[in-house]
């Protein structure tokens, strides 16, 4: 296991109450929001690896491997990072902590250096963009999940 795991979790204290109220829901709803919540964790890791591999970055462009033979166009400040060995993205995942939390972690030694930066290098966001993607999407699921349990308790 990593050292740390960049994380984006959705929490606050007025969640507590909000999960209290939920977990008072009839089962068939609670079916359903656990089905959304799945969703909406799948879709945050796929956004968040689709925004590592995906696209051309403008940071500075270099060559590695024995003989130099592998070139590699790094990320600049505020672009996601861009894949290099594949290590980030196999460990983005997207999981349900429990029926109401949806969570996203990249669990690496470095990935929250590039999620936040530091002192010599600017941040290289991936998971809070991924999460802010994924945000309409998710609530939109949500609704429609309360939605089709409320329904099934009219036809229960």
């Amino acid at each position: 296991m990593a050292d740390f795991a960049a994380r984006i979790e959705v929490d606050g204290p007025s969640l507590a109450s909000v999960d209290a109220t939920l977990a008072a829901l009839p089962d068939s709803i609670l079916a359903q929001i656990e089905r959304a919540q799945n969703a909406n964790a799948i879709d945050m890791q796929s956004t968040a690896r689709d925004e590592v591999q995906r696209g051309a970055r403008t940071g500075r462009t270099y060559r590695r491997g024995k003989k130099g033979h592998i070139v590699h166009q790094a990320s600049a400040p505020g672009e996601p990072p861009k894949s290099d060995t594949g290590n980030l993205v196999s460990h983005i995942r997207g999981f349900v902590k429990n029926r109401f939390t949806a969570v996203l972690e990249a669990a690496t030694k470095y990935a929250r250096f590039l999620e936040f930066g530091t002192r010599s290098m600017g941040a290289r966001p991936f998971l809070d963009r991924a999460a802010a993607i994924v945000l309409s999407r998710a609530t939109a699921r949500l609704v429609e999940a309360i939605r089709a349990g409320v329904r099934a308790l009219g036809n229960g």
